[in-house]
């Protein structure tokens, strides 16, 4: 009964996880939206390997300017990287006009980003966290309820 409750528990904090991630995602993939955009000069693009055979990261360095003030960035996305195939990559890359668009936080326009974090990828996690809590309560409850879960 004891190692039941505990598999419920471990179901439940794997799905609280998944919740908080998905949740931690949803962010970064609405974050910035509304920010401003300036033009910036494409310094260097490329892919960087992502050391798995075959796939690669985006990778641009490009300078703008916020009022007087001059930035270099390198940032692609305003959270994290994203591996993609090494043709995907190549392909996003020859994509990236010139000159191009970068958005900027404007109490900090240090922080720019070139392209948004897919916005569907936040489902996932949120799909899975949400099964998880439901499978481990209904374990739980089933348990007390005197049936067999």
């Amino acid at each position: 009964m004891l190692r039941h409750y505990l598999m419920s528990g471990l179901v439940i904090a794997t799905g609280v996880l998944a919740l908080w991630f998905g949740i931690k995602l949803r962010r970064a993939a609405t974050m910035g939206k509304d920010w401003p955009t300036v033009s910036a000069t494409v310094l260097e693009k490329g892919t960087v390997p992502s050391g798995r055979f075959n796939y690669a990261y985006v990778h641009v360095k490009y300078s703008y300017k916020v009022g007087t003030t001059e930035y270099v960035g390198e940032r692609v996305y305003p959270e994290g990287k994203i591996e993609y195939t090494l043709k995907k990559a190549q392909g996003i890359v020859d994509q990236l006009p010139s000159p191009l668009p970068v958005h900027y936080d404007p109490d900090d326009p240090q922080f720019a980003y070139v392209l948004t974090n897919p916005s569907w990828t936040y489902l996932i996690p949120l799909a899975i966290g949400g099964i998880c809590l439901l499978v481990g309560i209904v374990r739980i409850l089933g348990k007390l309820g005197g049936k067999t879960a």
